[in-house]
């Protein structure tokens, strides 16, 4: 159980965050653009706040981010924004999130005919 004194600084900490991501997120929302790009952007705007990078993507983020490259419907900027973060914050290894882009990739490969 958190002491006082620690839930305290928990509650302005987290005040400091909201109050943050308030003021910055015309800076950081992407008006029009996909749904993942609006959560991902609100994290990095969280994670900036508190001075640490943004967590590599989950499997289900890397998920939602291929379903959103494969959809027509996504501007070609946005689609370059998705290309950026699934090359840049997918974790390297045997992780399931790497698993998730290797098979996608993998397919992008065999509708190539490589």
């Amino acid at each position: 159980m958190l002491s006082s004194s620690l839930r305290v600084a928990a509650r302005a900490i987290q005040q400091r965050v909201v109050e943050q991501q308030q003021k910055q997120s015309v800076k950081y929302f992407r008006y029009f653009s996909t749904a993942f790009l609006n959560d991902y952007d609100a994290h990095v705007a969280e994670r900036a706040v508190l001075g640490v990078v943004p967590k590599p993507l989950s499997p289900a983020q890397v998920q939602d981010l291929v379903s959103e490259i494969t959809d027509g419907s996504v501007s070609a900027e946005d689609k370059e924004t998705l290309k950026e973060l699934l090359s840049q914050r997918v974790p390297p290894g045997v992780d399931e999130a790497a698993y998730v882009k290797a098979t996608f990739l993998s397919s992008v490969r065999g509708c190539l005919g490589s």
